[in-house]
């Protein structure tokens, strides 16, 4: 279930949440960063959706590739600890 928007409705929601439904899958979107993901993570969501919190929008607008690069690697670096391997087929 997607959480929108996640920033606003908080961590405690995720909690809540899952309290009556354990096995439900949560997906916070909405104002998630660097700052914050983690913290929706060890809350209970599967995964998080982040866009111009990490990579700011002038940024795309502007072609700025190295911004855009080096954003996008230290978010995915900041979440290292929460991810897993997946296998995938077709």
């Amino acid at each position: 279930m997607k959480i929108f928007p996640a920033s606003r409705l908080g961590q405690g929601l995720l909690k809540d949440l899952l309290g009556p439904y354990p096995g439900i899958d949560l997906l916070p979107s909405g104002g998630i960063t660097v700052d914050n993901a983690a913290a929706f993570l060890r809350a209970g969501a599967m995964a998080v959706g982040a866009g111009s919190g990490v990579v700011p929008a002038a940024a795309v607008a502007t072609g700025e590739w190295a911004v855009i690069t080096a954003r996008a690697a230290n978010g995915a670096l900041c979440l290292s600890p929460f991810s897993s391997p997946h296998s995938w087929s077709n």
